[in-house]
This record gives structure tokens, C-alpha cells and sequence, in this order.
């Protein structure tokens, strides 16, 4: 059990560093510049924007890497519950002998 939330936890990590550098890749240097009107990949060849480039792109990484982290936990909870029948709430907290036909 603990191996498979490890090797979630890395899976999702994994997930969503690309997911992050992917949107940073498409947004900023790409969609940005050509919707601004200047060539694809200006703003990190400026030496003036080279820090608002890479603050942006640790920005997109750290978001990805929390996303991808809190979505792998979250589907690592959601597989460790096995699926059991669906019973009514007062089927658990009545005797079976005092309970209704509905519940059987």
C-alpha cells in the first residue's frame, strides 16, 4: 500500500511538472509574444525579460507539481476504498431483526 502512494505521489509529481512547463510553453513564450505582435520565444532571448521569463516558468512548475501531487493523493484515496454495497443509513444502527422490509 505505502509503495503504491509513493509511486503515485511520483507519478502525479511527474504529471504535473510537465503540465506546468506545458502551459508555460504554449502561454508565455509562445501565445503571448504572437498575440503582442513579436516572434515566438522573444521574451526569454531579451536579457530584460530572461527574469520575468524564468519567474514565470518557476511559477507554472511549482503550480503543476502541487497539482499533480494533491490530484495523485486524492486519486490514491479514492482507489484504497473498495466499493461496498450502498445500504440505508438505519440498516447499520438497527438489529436485523428489528429492521423493516425495505432493508433486506
Amino acid at each position: 500500500m505505502r509503495s503504491n502512494l509513493v509511486a503515485g505521489a511520483k507519478g502525479g509529481l511527474g504529471r504535473g511538472l510537465l503540465h506546468g512547463s506545458a502551459w508555460w510553453v504554449l502561454g508565455g513564450p509562445v501565445l503571448m509574444p504572437v498575440l503582442l505582435g513579436t516572434p515566438p520565444f522573444a521574451s526569454p532571448m531579451m536579457a530584460t525579460m530572461l527574469p520575468v521569463a524564468m519567474g514565470s516558468l518557476m511559477g507554472h512548475l511549482m503550480f503543476g507539481a502541487l497539482l499533480g501531487l494533491v490530484f495523485a493523493g486524492w486519486r490514491g484515496m479514492a482507489c484504497a476504498c473498495p466499493l461496498q454495497e450502498v445500504r440505508p443509513a438505519h440498516a447499520c444502527s438497527m438489529p436485523a431483526d428489528r429492521q423493516g422490509p425495505e432493508s433486506r
